[in-house]
């Protein structure tokens, strides 16, 4: 028999405080803070979705599972427009599906907690999805990323634009690069402050591309995470440094050891908050997140890191707008990293223990 009846709203209530109950810091043992957060948001569709029905304030055991069932959610969510964060992407079906997953799953809790039965629990389809046989990642070729790389060395963390001398008016002005005289020049009005992020940023994409690691755990990498290499070798011990993932910080709830060729640019990071005077940083005890933007200090979220990337993107030619562009964000670099390690016949299962994943997800 059913204990009470209750409302949408209240049965979303419910289910996380259910959650919250299995917190935990390290992922895989519960559920952590993030991923608490992140099924609010998905459940607030929902309950979107059932206001827009006028069925907010109906029982969950009244309303008519016929009115909810196959993939109206499914069509409904992917209608709307993203948010301010995700302004101008198209939202994917994956996302969507992510999204009717766990409301499926709460439903199941209404069901253990005799909550609702079995036949009230609306039947929400997924949305198809066409496998179309490309990979949903994209990475660089050799030629790209020596492109990308040498333009933003160059050009890019130089402050440098396109600009043409202009006689009349005396003075060098922006221009395009087919414009006669043309030439790469500092532009006075990016300032040293931009400058030092660009370097930074420049820096943070070398690093990942030869770490491997997922992006939530370089945000994730605190100063103390970051010790000389103990190696025998002296060029080994120059050019490394050894990256601690923490089980706290690791998607698998397992930690690992990452040695990798990154020194020196993460000394030219540390140049910069020494510039910038974040002495905090520049301790390798301190137990403050490494990755800070050097704008304000703070940690760098990923949405300024994928604003940057589409930046150099833009500017390096490898993003024009067309249907042609390759699918880049934050994660190819991960892509890159396995790509070139497996091309250069390093052991499939040592590479899967330095990247945190399974020799299945490396096929």
């Amino acid at each position: 028999q059913k204990i009470v009846s209750i409302t949408t709203d209240k049965l979303c209530d419910l289910y996380i405080k259910e959650e919250q109950r299995h917190l935990t810091d390290i992922p895989k043992q519960g559920i952590t803070s993030g991923t608490l957060m992140n099924k609010k948001k998905h459940l607030s569709k929902w309950k979107e979705f059932i206001a827009g029905l006028h069925l907010a304030s109906v029982a969950i055991d009244r309303i008519d599972p016929s009115k909810i069932d196959g993939d109206a959610f499914g069509r409904w969510l992917l209608a709307r427009p993203q948010s301010k964060q995700y302004e101008g992407r198209p939202r994917s079906r994956d996302a969507v599906n992510g999204t009717i997953s766990q409301i499926r799953r709460m439903y199941k809790f209404a069901v253990k907690k005799r909550l609702l039965g079995a036949a009230q629990v609306p039947a929400l389809d997924y949305l198809k999805i066409q496998d179309d046989g490309k990979h949903k990642r994209d990475i660089l070729t050799n030629e790209e990323y020596e492109r990308l790389w040498r333009w933003m060395q160059d050009k890019w963390c130089r402050g440098r634009i396109l600009q043409r001398y202009d006689k009349q008016a005396k003075e060098w002005i922006p221009c395009d690069a087919d414009a006669p005289g043309a030439q790469w020049k500092r532009d006075p009005a990016i300032t040293e402050e931009q400058l030092r992020r660009r370097i930074c940023f420049e820096k943070i994409i070398g690093i990942m591309t030869n770490v491997g690691a997922r992006v939530k755990e370089y945000q994730g990498l605190r100063c103390k995470d970051i010790t000389v290499t103990n190696h025998p070798d002296p060029d080994i011990r120059a050019r490394c440094l050894t990256l601690e993932i923490t089980a706290a910080n690791s998607k698998t709830g397992k930690g690992r050891r990452i040695v990798a060729p990154i020194r020196k640019r993460i000394d030219v990071i540390r140049e910069i908050y020494d510039q910038c005077g974040f002495e905090h940083h520049l301790d390798p005890n301190s137990d403050a997140l490494f990755f800070i933007d050097p704008k304000d200090g703070k940690p760098w979220t990923q949405r300024k890191w994928r604003l940057l990337l589409d930046e150099v993107l833009v500017g390096s030619g490898l993003k024009t707008g067309s249907p042609s562009d390759k699918k880049l964000n934050l994660y190819f670099a991960r892509h890159q990293y396995a790509t070139y390690r497996l091309r250069a016949g390093v052991d499939r299962g040592l590479l899967a223990k330095n990247m945190g994943t399974s020799m299945l997800q490396l096929e």
